[in-house]
């Protein structure tokens, strides 16, 4: 489309026939409306100008703006006054820009005399973005260039291809090797029409792949020469000196909006790639989809970018001078901006207003090439790298609340370049991210996230190129942390700059904690919400922001282990926020649950289930984030604490699925419901299918984090166990010493989970020497913490695996002393467990029965009870447990019951078979033996096959992520057989 203006100085300066201009009139039916307008507008004064359509003389057509015009414009119109008022004044409709009418009018008031047709050139000169009106920016950069003339001003509203001159730096498009591709050179001499460039050798301020690409390039270099007109489309600048300035992009961005105001047409045929969803606006006004505040970037290259560069097949930069005359050409950057093109483009105009109009920005849409053939990055995959790395660039992170930057691998390459030429990143606007804190869906409040794996990339070659860049600087959890800590110093650049104790300030930090959080920095993301809300406390922050900052400091110290007081916090976040949103109790409600299940009190927590639940329920799936949280708590509950796993792992294959759907199957929430369900599947026997799911979440969480990462350990320390389930014990045991050494935690409950994991490995090995020396420093982290971890039922199963091994070796005074003192042999031991387990889990639960089935064994193979044992020692409820033959009959009683899962019923009942055969080899004058439970058994019978087939490690990768299991219930009857002959096994 041709605009009214664009033809206006076409027929005005070209001499075009009235035929011609008749014909070019009708190219387009709003040109011709519009034109029809203005001649009714311009007839209306009695200093009309002449009819467009009219014939044009010799003269008129070559008529330049005489000295008498300019006069005008200085001293009737700019002068010394304030431009700002004179605008006011002319503006007397108060619509914050003047109509070209309006403005030739104020003139020929001035001097009728003026020669019509210059004056109105002379507007036309002023109207930059080519609207019809002129605006406060356009009439302010006029009077500045006619008042002042600043030579700077003039300069940098020249093209850059006027400042052409020896030794400037461009790239040409030149044939080379067989295939036109663009190659660097240097100007070698120049007049007004041509240059003559020079090759150079190829160089480059990437790093890997590229640099080697660029250092080969360099292996026998022939400088070339080639001769080309200063206006040659294949002559450009090099892209440190391709950036745009503030100006250039609103006069730009005022371009834009005036064209969607006019009825733009929605080019867009179909709405995806692959041309499957037709588009219902195609051909209609682009305003119908979009407003411009809200227009994306992606939309603004799609339909104003690409479009006006299309037929010269240069950057945009190259031809801002032709289509905004007088704001300049393309220049040396000044600052390089990394954003998304899914963002708001007014996003991007915000994040650089602030740095001033002459300021120039490399912004990768406007710097590149769009045309498929000709861009840049077909030979040099990191072209961005120049204008990145000039020590005067500054390094620009645009955000908005959404931070959607972040979910582009091309901007994590950027920053993760940026970093290694130690650039100190800028966020902006700030704005943005304190608006980000003030939502109340829940979303709003969620920290800068970075998640590599669920970054996008439009090209497959430049998601190929990025990854194997990230593995020459250690993969992807390096480029986090480079990332992260980019951020951090960024978030304190701009707390720095806020004023002391306001809003912003805490805001602020309240993100900066947030970022501290996903580092795993818990201690330092516990002090920075404190800090966040005590400044919030002074600058009068609302109750619903204070809430969500204590919420995230008890989700905070939970990782840490102080399970007590985060429950404190969360509870109190609750109680605050009670009058608010359903949504955001919901939430709260499920965090607080999952913090009660780790601190062990599950029955608290599935009170708090409940109440969720009957919310929830209420509200159907507009919160579907939370039905996703609620299964997976509902599974926890099915898993950890009612032991019934195949209804835990049905919760979480559904979670899993929900999940999926609202954000990636490589998401760290994707990772989470594929540990859960590993854990699940490990406890139906299940080995082989949780050893790949295992594997798959340890592969999505070493993309997010750290490798010592708490998420990263406690996966391998699972995985670890789930090895010794399949009889690989030397494995498992070499794993679970690592893990325990390594833990990021130590001397906290995590560690002593995996010491205790350590123990039952090597009970089954039958190193029950090594495995006491695990359960000493397993109980001995675990007394440090209790006061904050409270009496979790972790402690009765170190109890429970103490007496297992001491029935098999003798403990030794020193032994007792150490891990429990107040608990000296293997009864007391046991008889604290079950008290454990049924405050815990209930009187029924499965835990006592397992409990209930060793105490029975220790009346078979250890010493009479001393007489001073208390009575209360040896009830469990209402059952008297003071004899192998209570012991055993009332395990045999807690299996049969329907309280308990059909897989433990059958499990259990074999064993105790089992038992009950050891009592008669013992009735029988023989030397009974210990039954293990049925993990260990069937572990001990793995091992067995394990060395027949010559040992080996784990295959993790025997079975395919979602293929049905291949994993059968053993054959308990067979794995215990041994322990029914006199012989131990």
């Amino acid at each position: 489309q041709l605009s009214l203006q664009s033809l206006e100085r076409g027929l005005m300066g070209c001499g075009a026939s009235t035929a011609s201009q008749t014909e070019l009139t009708h190219k387009n039916e709003s040109v011709e409306a519009s034109v029809g307008k203005q001649e009714k507008l311009a007839s209306s004064t009695s200093n009309a100008p002449p009819n467009l359509e009219s014939k044009t003389t010799e003269n008129e057509k070559d008529v330049t703006v005489s000295s008498n015009v300019w006069a005008v414009f200085d001293k009737e119109l700019f002068g010394e006054s304030d431009s700002e008022a004179l605008f006011k004044v002319l503006d007397d409709q108060d619509e914050g820009s003047l109509s070209v009418e309006q403005l030739y009018k104020a003139i020929m008031a001035r001097d009728p005399a003026l020669p019509a047709e210059a004056v109105r050139r002379a507007v036309h000169t002023m109207d930059t973005d080519s609207n019809c009106r002129i605006d406060t920016v356009e009439f302010e950069n006029m009077r500045l260039r006619r008042i002042t003339g600043n030579a700077e001003t003039d300069a940098m509203a020249r093209d850059w291809r006027d400042c052409i001159r020896a030794g400037l730096e461009v790239v040409v498009w030149e044939l080379l090797g067989g295939k036109k591709r663009w190659i660097q050179g240097k100007i070698e001499s120049c007049d007004q029409s041509q240059c003559v460039v020079v090759s150079t050798p190829p160089s480059s301020s990437a790093h890997g792949k590229a640099k080697e690409r660029v250092e080969d390039a360099t292996k026998g270099f022939q400088a070339q020469r080639w001769t080309l007109s200063r206006h040659s489309k294949d002559l450009l600048p090099v892209m440190k000196d391709r950036g745009i300035t503030v100006r250039q992009l609103q006069a730009f961005f005022h371009h834009v909006k005036m064209r969607l105001r006019d009825g733009e047409k929605d080019q867009r045929e179909y709405l995806d790639p692959q041309r499957t969803k037709p588009n219902e606006n195609y051909q209609k006004p682009l305003s119908n989809v979009f407003r411009a505040e809200t227009i994306p970037t992606w939309v603004v290259v799609e339909h104003f970018i690409k479009p006006a560069t299309r037929e010269q097949r240069v950057p945009f930069v190259d031809l801002i001078q032709t289509l905004h005359p007088g704001t300049g050409g393309a220049c040396t950057a000044t600052h390089f901006a990394s954003h998304s093109w899914s963002s708001c483009f007014a996003d991007l105009l915000a994040a650089v207003d602030g740095f001033g109009p002459d300021a120039s920005i490399w912004i990768c849409c406007f710097a590149m090439t769009q045309d498929k053939e000709r861009i840049e990055l077909v030979d040099d995959d990191e072209v961005f790298a120049q204008a990145l790395c000039q020590t005067y660039t500054k390094h620009v992170l645009v955000c908005d609340p959404t931070m959607m930057a972040l979910s582009r691998m091309w901007v994590l390459f950027e920053l993760l370049r940026s970093t290694q030429f130690q650039k100190r990143l800028v966020l902006s606007p700030l704005k943005a991210l304190v608006d980000k804190q003030g939502g109340v869906d829940g979303e709003k409040h969620k920290g800068v996230t970075i998640q590599m794996s669920m970054s996008g990339c439009a090209r497959d070659s430049d998601r190929v190129y990025i990854e194997r860049e990230m593995e020459e600087v250690g993969g992807v959890k390096e480029l986090n942390r480079k990332v992260r800590e980019g951020l951090l110093q960024a978030f304190r650049d701009g707390i720095a700059v806020q004023p002391a104790n306001s809003e912003a300030e805490a805001k602020l930090r309240g993100m900066l904690a947030g970022v501290y959080f996903e580092q795993g920095l818990w201690d330092d993301s516990a002090q920075e919400h404190d800090r966040a809300m005590e400044i919030g406390r002074m600058s009068g922050i609302g109750t619903l922001q204070a809430s969500e900052w204590k919420l995230r400091k008890g989700l905070a110290l939970s990782e840490k282990g102080n399970h007590s007081e985060a429950v404190k916090q969360i509870s109190e976040s609750i109680i605050e926020e009670e009058t608010f949103f359903y949504k955001l109790k919901v939430v709260r409600q499920l965090e607080l649950a999952k913090v009660m299940r780790r601190k062990g009190d599950f029955r608290g927590a599935l009170e708090v289930i409940k109440e969720a639940r009957g919310t929830f329920e209420k509200q159907g799936d507009s919160i579907a984030a939370s039905a996703a949280d609620l299964l997976l708590i509902q599974g926890q509950i099915h898993s950890h604490y009612e032991w019934h796993h195949q209804l835990a792992e049905d919760a979480f294959r559904k979670s899993y699925k929900l999940t999926c759907q609202i954000f990636n199957d490589d998401s760290k929430n994707a990772a989470l419901a594929y540990y859960n369900l590993a854990h699940a599947l490990r406890r139906q026997f299940k080995f082989k299918e949780a050893a790949n799911v295992y594997a798959r979440t340890l592969q999505v969480q070493r993309q997010q984090n750290k490798e010592d990462h708490l998420e990263n350990v406690n996966t391998r320390m699972n995985a670890a166990i789930n090895a010794a389930c399949r009889g690989f014990f030397d494995w498992a045991e070499e794993e679970l010493r690592d893990v325990a050494e390594r833990h990021p935690e130590a001397n906290k409950p995590k560690q002593a989970l995996a010491l205790a994991l350590l123990c039952n490995s090597l009970q089954w090995k039958g190193d029950h020497k090594g495995a006491k020396e695990a359960l000493y420093q397993a109980s001995r982290i675990y007394n440090v913490v209790k006061d904050s971890f409270g009496e979790h039922n972790e402690l009765a199963w170190i109890r429970a695996s103490l007496a297992r091994s001491l029935m098999e070796v003798p403990a030794t005074e020193e032994w007792e002393q150490n891990i429990f003192p107040n608990e000296k042999g293997v009864f007391a031991l046991l008889y604290k467990a079950i008290q454990l387990n049924s405050d815990i889990f209930g009187k029924t639960h499965a835990s006592v029965a397992l409990c209930t089935t060793y105490l029975g064994q220790a009346f078979l193979l250890c010493p009479p009870l001393q007489a001073g044992l208390a009575s209360e020692e040896a009830t469990a409820g209402t059952a008297v447990l003071n004899s192998k033959e209570a012991c055993f009959a009332r395990a045999r009683e807690l299996f049969a019951s329907g309280e308990i899962d059909p897989l433990y019923q059958r499990s259990g009942k074999v064993w105790l078979d089992a038992c009950e055969a050891q009592v008669k080899v013992a009735a029988a004058g023989g030397t009974p033996h210990l039954v293990p439970d049925p993990v260990e058994a069937v572990a001990r019978a793995a091992a067995a096959r394990v060395r027949e087939g010559g040992g080996g490690t784990p295959d993790e990768n025997d079975q395919s992520w979602g293929e049905a299991s291949k994993d059968q219930e053993p054959d308990f009857e067979a794995v215990y057989q041994p322990w029914h002959q006199e012989s131990r096994p």
